[in-house]
């Protein structure tokens, strides 16, 4: 299984993209929070963007196949069949090539 462990500007970035879509979801649960919900959306976007623009830059071989974030385990994850397969403690690799 490809387990990848990501720096700590990889990790920020992911989480921000979290806390962008936790705000977006709060802004359209309110009556007056559209316009806010599209600017913490396309936060989100540059986030996630920015943080996977960085991790093929690492890892040329995440450009290929389905790949997952694990935030609890601050490492990434080839998927296997969508699923992410059963997961051990310790990462293939701790900095990129």
């Amino acid at each position: 299984m490809n387990k990848l462990k990501v720096s700590d500007e990889i990790h920020e970035l992911f989480t921000e993209e979290v806390a962008c879509k936790a705000c977006r979801d709060q802004c359209i649960a309110s009556f007056f929070g559209a316009k806010r919900a599209i600017k913490y959306a396309k936060q989100a976007i540059e986030a996630s963007e920015k943080a996977w623009r960085l991790v093929n830059e690492l890892w040329p071989e995440t450009c290929a196949g389905q790949w997952a974030y694990l935030r609890d385990q601050r490492a990434l994850v080839r998927m296997v069949d969508g699923k992410i397969p059963e997961l051990s403690t310790e990462p293939e690799s701790t900095e990129g090539k």
